[in-house]
């Protein structure tokens, strides 16, 4: 149990470095973002949900509130194409790369990957296996990196704390 509890740790920290390097530090561009934009609010809602899950899941077994942030995970991944349906008005400055609708069928096929990350994230939480947890955890984080690589711009604000969060090494198990 030891040995799975430290692997859950490093599974959770990897998470929380993936949230803060490609989501929760967009925090630092809200300015650049119109606040009732929905991509934006999307983004930052899988930010915050894995962030909590994985704080969460370093202390407890998976509760209710875990099982509904594994939803909203899969809801947001759901609405995605809806959210991504039309290119980028020129008023609304954000960082949606134009190759998502120049390559849709690669865009929407890391959208496909993020549905199953959070399909199986949300199984993974009904079993009673650290480890599990753990690696759907990762999964569900490098979905969304591998998707922000290609359609999603680097941020323009690159201040220490920014660099330090995408510098973080990505843990061996």
């Amino acid at each position: 149990m030891q040995r799975k509890m430290i692997g859950l740790r490093a599974a959770a920290a990897f998470a929380v470095a993936m949230a803060l390097g490609f989501g929760a530090l967009e925090v630092n561009d809200a300015r650049a973002h119109d606040e009732k934009d929905p991509r934006h609010m999307a983004m930052e809602s899988l930010s915050k949900n894995m962030e909590e899950l994985s704080r969460s899941l370093r202390q407890n077994p998976p509760g209710d509130a875990d099982h509904a942030r594994a939803a909203e995970l899969f809801d947001v991944a759901n609405r995605m194409p809806a959210l991504f349906e039309t290119p980028n008005p020129g008023e609304n400055q954000n960082r949606a790369k134009p190759e998502i609708w120049s390559d849709w069928a690669g865009f929407s096929a890391k959208i496909d990957e993020s549905r199953d990350a959070t399909t199986t994230l949300a199984a993974a939480l009904k079993a009673d296996d650290p480890t599990a947890w753990s690696s759907a955890l990762q999964t569900v984080g490098r979905s969304c990196a591998d998707c922000h690589r290609p359609y999603r711009t680097p941020a323009a604000n690159n201040d220490a704390s920014r660099r330090t969060a995408q510098a973080t090494p990505t843990p061996s198990f």
